[in-house]
């Protein structure tokens, strides 16, 4: 399956997020025209939520490192005009494969069985893993039936362990947590959350813990 210039992005992993960000400002422009994109540095910025010098510089880096090219209009031009960008693929893909499957690196934390998976009656396919130590522990959520994976946050193992139906507990909410990759919102019912529930206790070190004690 052919992937959008924006996931290939997100497994580069380009660091610092300056850089992430206008990578992904370039590459969601680019997913949208079908190929090189010509657009101003206002909107660049605007796009990437940096400053206008914040992102040149940005942009200046990702063309040192072979990522970005300038194909046309490298100084503006005419009113109207501005830069015109070319993404490099195969600089990103290798990029992406020095960086591993995330979606890898998230399996090796999940608890030995493997992570629990459930079907949410809206069809969404998530997998979920138990995190941390005795005090702290979480429940991350990956979301698996889309291509690729997503990471759809965590939620702390005392909260979900509240019974639903009472005031303070989690409500179910959840979403991606790259807010660069577009995922709509998911939530699960309150039957949903108590499998989960019953799953982490499980995989506790094999014993059921009460929400101080998560």
């Amino acid at each position: 399956m052919s992937r959008t210039l924006v996931e290939l992005v997100g497994r580069a992993r380009l660091s610092p997020e300056g850089r992430h960000r206008v990578a992904l400002a370039l590459a969601r422009a680019h997913d949208e025209a079908g190929g090189d994109v010509m657009v101003s540095m206002r909107s660049l910025a605007e796009a990437a939520c940096l400053s206008k010098n914040s992102a040149r510089e940005h942009v200046h880096a990702l063309r040192r490192d072979g990522i970005v090219s300038v194909i046309d209009n490298a100084h503006g031009g005419a009113p109207g005009t501005a830069p015109v960008y070319r993404i490099h693929v195969p600089a990103l893909e290798r990029l992406a494969a020095d960086s591993g499957d995330l979606f890898e690196q998230w399996l090796e934390d999940a608890p030995p069985g493997g992570p629990y998976t459930i079907e949410l009656d809206s069809g969404v396919l998530l997998a979920a893993s138990l995190r941390g130590r005795p005090g702290s522990r979480v429940v991350s959520f990956w979301r698996i039936d889309v291509e690729p994976g997503q990471d759809y946050g965590e939620v702390p193992l005392a909260l979900l362990l509240r019974d639903p139906r009472v005031q303070g507990a989690w409500d179910g909410y959840l979403s991606p947590d790259n807010p660069f990759i577009t995922g709509e919102p998911v939530r699960l019912l309150p039957r949903e959350i108590f499998w989960v529930a019953e799953w982490a206790q499980s995989a506790s070190l094999g014993r059921v813990e009460s929400a101080v004690e998560a």
